[in-house]
C-alpha cells in the first residue's frame, strides 16, 4: 500500500509492505521496520476488536519500504491497517492507490492535516 505522507512542507509517498501469518507461538511475532511499534499494536487492537478480525494468533511483519524512512505521523495509520487487511485475506490493493488518515480507537478515519497537499 503506498502512503502519501509529509516530510516537512513537501509531500512524499512511501511503500507500506505487510505479511500477516498464522503464529504457532503462544505469544505471536511483531517485527516492524520505519514506523511506531506502539501504533503498530493499536491499529492490530482496533481490526481485532472493532472490525472482527483475528490478528491477535498471527505473527505480523510490517515494513516501511525504501530509501530507510522513518515514518512518525498517525496519518499512516490507515495506509498500515489497510496493508494488514489486504495480507490477512490474501487479496492485493489496487496498485494505484494512495490511503492516508488517522485510526482512532473506536475503529473511526480521523482528518489529517495538510490533506490537499497529500492528495
Amino acid at each position: 500500500m503506498v502512503f502519501a505522507g509529509m516530510e516537512g512542507s513537501r509531500p512524499m509517498l512511501m511503500e507500506i509492505q505487510a505479511l500477516v501469518a498464522p503464529s504457532a507461538l503462544g505469544t505471536p511475532r511483531r517485527a516492524v521496520v520505519g514506523w511506531d511499534s506502539g501504533r503498530l499494536a493499536m491499529v492490530l487492537a482496533v481490526l481485532d476488536t472493532r472490525c472482527g478480525l483475528a490478528m491477535s494468533g498471527h505473527d505480523v511483519y510490517l515494513n516501511v519500504a525504501g530509501g530507510g524512512f522513518s515514518i512518525r505521523e498517525p496519518a499512516a495509520d490507515l495506509a498500515v491497517a489497510a496493508a494488514l487487511i489486504s495480507s490477512l485475506a490474501a487479496r492485493p490493493l489496487p496498485h494505484d492507490g494512495i490511503v492516508f488518515g488517522e485510526v482512532g480507537l473506536a475503529g473511526e478515519v480521523r482528518p489529517v492535516s495538510q490533506a490537499e497537499a497529500q492528495d
